[in-house]
């Protein structure tokens, strides 16, 4: 009799827990994300300083923006403003370059897609990180990033090409001085 009840409590105990560690990475997770709107508000109220600064701007109040990071989608207010001629700022995207994603959010999507089909990435994001994203979403994630990193390459490379034609070493470079003469021969 006793040894039932003993597995009987076992059992139990395993089911509560079970059911405990979901909700307390979900409290957690709401908990980062709320420090995270605190901060990319802040972020924001920092940066309009600096529009302010520039003069000729006159707010047009604070807009809702929904952004995704590492932490899940938050939701922020940013404030926006226009200069006469109708162009519209937002401190947060334009100022801090902090847009739809933050680079971490960028990052892990990213690493996780490039192993795995979009669909499984997008559901292990949304289960394990609260990351709700879909396939196109990380697709477009994926192209935008491939294109920042063409770009980049394709800057090194003119760099390069410039210090060759200037007879420069190229600077970084490890290619040994000896060998470097020697090619440049």
């Amino acid at each position: 009799m006793r040894h039932t009840e003993c597995r009987d409590k076992v059992q139990n105990y395993a089911e509560e827990v079970k059911g405990f560690e979901p909700e307390l990475e979900e409290r957690h997770r709401q908990q980062m994300q709320q420090e995270m709107k605190a901060y990319l508000e802040q972020l924001d109220r920092e940066a309009s300083k600096e529009v302010l600064g520039r003069g000729r701007y006159e707010s047009r109040g604070l807009k809702k923006r929904q952004i995704l990071t590492r932490v899940g989608l938050v939701e922020v207010r940013v404030r926006c403003y226009e200069n006469q001629r109708g162009e519209r700022i937002y401190p947060l995207r334009d100022i801090c370059g902090i847009g739809e994603e933050t680079e971490g959010a960028r990052r892990l999507c990213v690493h996780l897609a490039m192993e795995r089909p979009y669909g499984w990435s997008a559901e292990l994001l949304r289960e394990e990180f609260g990351l709700r994203v879909g396939r196109m979403k990380l697709w477009e994630i994926i192209q935008c990033e491939g294109k920042r990193a063409q770009e980049q390459l394709e800057q090194q490379r003119a760099r390069i090409c410039e210090q060759d034609q200037a007879g420069e070493e190229p600077q970084g470079s490890r290619i040994e001085r000896p060998l470097w003469n020697w090619m440049k021969r």
